[in-house]
């Protein structure tokens, strides 16, 4: 798509005439088109272009700016184009700060509260979030991932007591996932790290999620788990992930009371992603080469 059926696309859904406007390109990773149209009016926009190979991400997106417009960005219109096989989305401009340029204890805490609301705000509308492509993650998924690694690193020298501890998890995979459960569960990001949160807003503090690409239904508590895995070894501290986990039940807390158990599934969902995160070390040694002594 060039630069004028990009202006033309975005103006006929924001109503705004397409004369004197700009564009400004953002990406072009893996055929991915995400740019910044900007309007003389001083209006700008972001318009993403991508394959349908993952055509539910607008329509979560969409369903989730509705949902939660103060914790995710808006996504004015979207639609597929099956005919040159892509997707498009027109979203709100969130300009260019993301968390990972200010990642600090209050914007982990803040990135927190957005998931937080996010994921109540779904709660009702899961059914329909489902139906428009939303992933169904549960126990099956997780013993096929523990399975599945067990068997890798049966095939590999395993010295690190870490891992060990690991192999114990996924033999009570089962065990662990209904832990994970003890809390809700509700959407999932799946790829929730602090270059997918935009800061809004320093006074107040203000962030909103973005990229629903890798979204899931599954225990709350692992998109929590990912904030506090993916967050710098600066701010891995456990008073900081105190702080952080603090920020996330606040929320929870004010729609369903004082839940037991919080401690017991954060610390499920992590092991969890530990699984998920050596399973992909696996599959990429196996795909690409590497030392078999671990």
């Amino acid at each position: 798509m060039d630069d004028a059926e990009a202006i033309s696309l975005v103006a006929r859904h924001v109503g705004l005439q397409p004369e004197g406007a700009e564009v400004d390109r953002l990406d072009g990773r893996q055929g991915l088109l995400v740019c910044r149209v900007r309007f003389p009016s001083g209006a700008s926009y972001v318009l993403k272009i991508s394959a349908t190979r993952g055509a539910a991400e607008p329509a979560i997106a969409w369903s989730l700016s509705h949902l939660a417009p103060d914790a995710t960005v808006g996504v004015i219109a979207y639609a597929l184009d099956p005919h040159r096989e892509l997707q498009w989305a027109v979203m709100e401009d969130l300009g260019a700060t993301r968390v990972s340029d200010v990642c600090t204890v209050e914007t982990l805490c803040a990135m927190a509260a957005a998931l937080a609301r996010v994921q109540i705000a779904a709660l009702d509308r899961l059914e329909d979030l489902i139906q428009r492509g939303l992933r169904q993650v549960l126990a099956a998924h997780w013993v096929s991932v523990a399975l599945e690694l067990l068997q890798r690193i049966s095939e590999y020298t395993v010295r690190d007591p870490l891992l060990r501890d690991v192999q114990r998890c996924a033999w009570s995979v089962e065990e662990t996932f209904a832990a994970a459960a003890l809390w809700p569960s509700s959407i999932v990001h799946g790829d929730l790290h602090a270059g997918n949160a935009a800061v809004v807003s320093e006074e107040p503090l203000r962030v909103k999620l973005l990229d629903w690409g890798a979204a899931y239904f599954g225990p709350a508590q692992l998109g929590l788990a990912e904030l506090l895995l993916s967050a710098p070894p600066c701010l891995q501290q456990p008073h900081v992930a105190d702080q952080v986990a603090a920020a996330y039940s606040r929320h929870w807390e004010a729609v369903v009371g004082k839940l037991a158990g919080r401690a017991r599934a954060l610390a499920a969902a992590r092991c969890l992603l530990a699984l998920q995160d050596l399973h992909g070390v696996f599959r990429r040694l196996e795909t690409e080469g590497g030392d078999a002594d671990l």
